[in-house]
């Protein structure tokens, strides 16, 4: 410090000593001065530990709830308990008799009845198998009488040849396709349904039919081929005469009069 100012301050130090700042002097210094890190420090483990008491006093408040409570709970369901399990009467040696008879013959009356549910009918599925056939049946006779379209026919016909039986009036149907239809396709798609189901009573009877009363020459091969390989068919009196007129026509195609002979020769 320079001399003419430590001798002025050493002059008037007594008049330093009462000096004050002013309020706007203080006030900045003041806000220049940093708080006491020790204070801080204080203050906030003074909070901490108030916090700390608090919450395990709460702590220990909610354990001894919880305790009591599960020991109360226990209880009230034993109670519940020996409530509803009904009390079995002993059964006392010094009765009559009968007495114990009766109080059986009560409890069987009190005991709820089964209801068994209705057996399901037989029938049932037989009738639902007949709608489905009927069905499929009603869908090949529409096919079957559309006379401006062989390709619908034959479509009918090869339907009825997936049906897993077929009864004898759409048997019926079927032999007159095979006879008078005017395209020799449809003729012989009719063919193969007979020819398909021949292990059934009527077909094999139909067939011949259908081969007496031919006048296809292709449809004519076509049977001629299938009666030969039909074991005792071709022996039948109706299929030697029918063979032997056509081996006599003189109208006949030569490759269907070639055939008659081979199967009469036999």
């Amino acid at each position: 410090m320079n001399d003419p100012l430590k001798k002025f301050v050493d002059k008037h130090r007594e008049e330093f000593d009462d000096l004050e700042p002013s309020a706007e002097i203080w006030k900045k210094i003041s806000g220049q001065i940093k708080p006491n890190a020790s204070d801080e420090k204080i203050k906030r483990l003074y909070v901490l530990t108030r916090w700390a008491i608090v919450a395990s006093v709460l702590l220990v408040f909610g354990i001894g709830l919880f305790l009591l409570q599960n020991k109360e709970i226990p209880t009230e369901q034993v109670a519940k308990t020996k409530h509803s399990t009904p009390k079995e009467e002993p059964v006392s040696f010094t009765e009559e008799p009968g007495s114990l008879q009766k109080k059986e013959e009560t409890k069987s009356k009190v005991q709820p009845t089964l209801v068994l549910a209705p057996k399901r009918k037989e029938p049932l599925s037989i009738e639902v198998k007949g709608d489905i056939y009927q069905t499929e049946k009603d869908a090949v006779l529409q096919l079957l009488a559309d006379e401006e379209s062989p390709s619908a026919r034959i479509s009918g016909l090869i339907k009825t040849n997936k049906l897993n039986h077929i009864d004898d009036e759409l048997m019926n149907v079927v032999v007159e396709y095979a006879i008078n239809d005017e395209n020799s396709n449809v003729r012989l798609a009719a063919v193969d349904v007979l020819v398909a189901h021949i292990t059934e009573s009527r077909a094999s009877d139909l067939l011949i039919k259908a081969f007496v009363k031919q006048d296809d020459p292709i449809v004519q091969t076509e049977l001629i081929d299938i009666i030969s390989n039909l074991g005792n068919m071709s022996e039948r009196i109706e299929v030697e005469q029918k063979l032997v007129a056509l081996t006599e026509d003189p109208m006949a195609e030569s490759f269907v009069k070639d055939m008659a002979y081979a199967v009469l020769l036999k």
